[in-house]
């Protein structure tokens, strides 16, 4: 697993798979990060001392401000990167854990900054998405570059992967 602070820093490797996180990843909104969740999450635990309740709670929270919040690029650098992607032959994906009923709206936010990709998927087990979508969809597919700025998330892929033929190489993007 590699830190960055930039896309320019991601080793391109053609004809590969890149998969891309959306939030804090790709996208970010103003006053949201990992420290504004753990913050939030803490303060309705707290309130409730359940787990799920208070992540659902900060979940809630966090969908009132993003569906009234414009998105802006976590590096100006994406879109170059993108285009350097399909230079050399590489295939893209989005694969986040916001919840499915999020679809467009999360298509209505990359659309903002002008990303399109044809292949969003959503799931918070991403170790074992990324493995079923890889199987039945890239199953040629050597190569595998993820970026994701939760390292929780890289090493749940990590895990999954371990033992099968694949050349995962994995981003940790800290902005």
């Amino acid at each position: 697993m590699i830190t960055i602070k930039k896309f320019n820093e991601i080793n391109i490797i053609p004809n590969s798979l890149v998969v891309f996180d959306i939030d804090e990843t790709l996208i970010k909104f103003e006053g949201i990060d990992f420290k504004w969740w753990k913050n939030k999450f803490n303060k309705y635990y707290k309130m409730v001392r359940d787990y799920n309740i208070a992540e659902e709670l900060a979940n809630e929270e966090w969908i009132k401000i993003i569906n009234r919040s414009d998105p802006e690029l976590v590096d100006d650098y994406i879109h170059k990167f993108i285009e350097q992607l399909e230079e050399n032959d590489c295939h893209t994906i989005l694969l986040t854990a916001r919840n499915n009923v999020l679809r467009d709206l999360t298509l209505e936010h990359l659309s903002k900054v002008n990303l399109y990709f044809e292949n969003v998927y959503f799931n918070g087990e991403k170790g074992d998405e990324l493995k079923k979508i890889v199987e039945s969809t890239y199953p040629n597919i050597q190569n595998i570059i993820v970026i994701d700025d939760r390292e929780q998330n890289l090493e749940d892929i990590k895990n999954k992967f371990n033992g099968t033929n694949y050349k995962l190489n994995l981003y940790a993007i800290k902005t």
